[in-house]
């Protein structure tokens, strides 16, 4: 095992085409963009380790430009380094539209969407939004023009595009935004 520590897109650059088979990514939400008090733009959300700090050296909370940069610039890279690219991304305020334009942008190397439901919902922390109970894995790449799946061991009618898999606490340190 190669463990190389840095800048992942710089790295990803010197990697050559399809590469690896899989890549399974979850990158950071940009959970602490929020709309101003007016409703009619956004702000940076105060850092609060108990609420909203995932990650030690990662604010997550850039302009949506720039956040729609990041995640694009960092997929196109996956996308070719990768026969399948998995991204998991939930829908917040801070990356909707973000992750929306990107989407579109990327739109020809979409293979399929699945939903992971995470069977219990997470609490809205305000008054009037409605609880998260799923989280997106987008699928790029492996002739997306096409739903079926090549290199793979499932029969026909026995994997749902909905996953229920539950939801668990992190074990890793430093790290509580991982998943199972």
């Amino acid at each position: 095992m190669i463990i190389t520590m840095g800048d992942s897109l710089e790295y990803m650059k010197t990697i050559s085409n399809k590469h690896f088979d899989i890549i399974i990514t979850s990158p950071p939400y940009n959970m602490n963009l929020r709309l101003n008090k007016k409703n009619d733009g956004y702000i940076s959300r105060q850092i609060v380790p108990e609420i909203s700090t995932k990650y030690d050296n990662f604010s997550d909370n850039l302009s949506m430009d720039d956040y729609e940069e990041f995640l694009y610039n960092n997929l196109v890279e996956m996308i070719r380094i990768s026969n399948l690219t998995f991204l998991n991304i939930q829908s917040i305020t801070g990356n909707k539209r973000a992750v929306l334009k990107v989407m579109g942008r990327l739109n020809e190397y979409v293979k399929e969407i699945i939903i992971w439901n995470k069977v219990n919902s997470q609490p809205s922390i305000q008054s009037n939004i409605l609880n998260s109970q799923f989280e997106f894995l987008y699928v790029f790449g492996d002739n997306p023009i096409s739903r079926m799946f090549t290199h793979v061991n499932f029969n026909r009618g026995t994997l749902s595009n909905v996953w229920d898999i539950k939801k668990s606490r992190s074990k890793i340190k430093g790290h509580k935004a991982s998943y199972p």
